[in-house]
């Protein structure tokens, strides 16, 4: 027995068309709801802008070969050196010993003390540096490795008017003939400093001691560092220069 049909039966070939209206629909560009783009703001990092907010307020020439740190103290990393006579720009901040510059678009720091408002002068005109024995003897040269006998040939040649100077004693590098004093409480001693920095590397000197300031080729871009105080005009260097030689 055939069952009736329904009155809401749609025929075969109307529910056929139906169902590929309805695909079609959805393949249409025009009935497909685009997602929304996910922002990846917050995934990018804004580029640094450090070096666009630092208020320069000028620029310092160097007047010695200095060490460009990433902080304002002696064992922050080495970033780089500005040589001497170089201008640096500064920001006005200090922190101790240090000033604040802007170094390759960065915050870093330098030695204040060795940055100058004006440029520095050109080193004199180079003389030889004299090897003949002094005027004034040699018994101090008496135990002093050749470095050290070096050291004193060449100041007495070039300062003639320091007559007394001591060699071999007891302590320190000087039981060991490797460091000179050169007696002097003047500012001739500043003068006869820096002419043994400027030298350093001939006379094959690595430390000096002037004015309770010591400078050594080692760290010889942090300049002159002071020193403790230790009591009394020879011990911390007032009446001497002391050079330390490397033998």
């Amino acid at each position: 027995m055939t069952a009736p049909d329904r009155a809401d039966d749609p025929p075969a070939t109307t529910a056929a068309a139906s169902v590929g209206r309805t695909l079609a629909d959805q393949s249409s560009p025009a009935a497909t709801t685009a997602a929304p783009p996910v922002s990846r703001s917050t995934d990018v990092r804004p580029p640094l802008t450090e070096s666009r907010t630092v208020q320069v307020r000028g620029k310092r020439f160097v007047v010695t070969a200095l060490d460009v740190r990433i902080g304002p103290f002696k064992d922050a990393a080495v970033v780089g050196e500005v040589t001497k006579g170089k201008t640096v720009a500064v920001t006005g901040r200090r922190d101790g010993r240090y000033a604040e510059v802007v170094y390759q678009g960065a915050r870093r720091w330098v030695r204040v003390d060795y940055l100058s408002t004006s440029k520095p002068k050109p080193k004199p005109k180079v003389e030889p540096i004299g090897t003949a024995p002094c005027a004034t003897g040699s018994d101090v040269e008496q135990g002093l490795q050749q470095n050290t006998i070096d050291v004193h040939r060449a100041v007495c040649a070039r300062y003639p008017q320091i007559q007394v100077y001591g060699g071999i004693r007891g302590d320190g590098m000087h039981s060991q003939g490797r460091a000179l004093d050169i007696m002097v409480s003047s500012d001739l001693g500043t003068e006869i400093a820096e002419w043994l920095q400027d030298h350093a590397a001939e006379l094959g000197v690595t430390e000096l001691i002037w004015r309770q300031r010591i400078w050594t080729t080692e760290r010889a871009g942090d300049g002159w560092r002071s020193m403790e105080d230790r009591g009394s005009a020879t011990a911390n260097h007032m009446d001497h220069v002391h050079v330390t030689t490397g033998g």
